[in-house]
């Protein structure tokens, strides 16, 4: 579990550098949700990260009401870099313009043919699969 999140981690802050087109950043903002346990795999892991990248990540836990809160931030422009997201709130969020199509950073064939359909809309790729759920 522990070198999945790592994979997943480090997938999305590459992905969020590649679109940055060479702005000097320092941090970004990764928003999660999860449960004590969850947070103690992915927090190491960004502590980790953060020893070797210029590039810093900052943990943002929201334990819970997670998309209500995450409407808040976007609504306030301030909404995280980096988010967790499911298929139901992509198609809002992709409509609204606030995601990024991945699908130039992204081989098909590294994930389920399904899971790449859940995270799309109308044929571009907004998010990468985490995980499978029956959602």
């Amino acid at each position: 579990m522990k070198n999945l999140y790592k994979i997943i981690i480090i997938a999305f802050v590459t992905l969020f550098l590649c679109g940055c087109n060479n702005a000097k950043i320092s941090e970004i903002k990764f928003a999660t949700w999860g449960s004590k346990t969850e947070i103690s795999i992915v927090k190491p892991i960004v502590e980790e990260y953060n020893k070797t990248h210029p590039v810093k990540v900052r943990l943002v836990h929201i334990p819970q009401n997670y998309f209500q809160k995450l409407h808040l931030l976007f609504a306030s422009n301030l909404a995280p870099d980096v988010i967790f997201i499911n298929n139901l709130y992509l198609k809002i969020y992709q409509k609204a313009g606030l995601l990024e199509d991945l699908s130039a950073y992204t081989n098909e064939t590294d994930y389920f043919k399904n899971a790449l359909s859940a995270m799309s809309v109308d044929g571009k790729l907004y998010a990468i699969p985490r995980d499978i759920q029956v959602l």
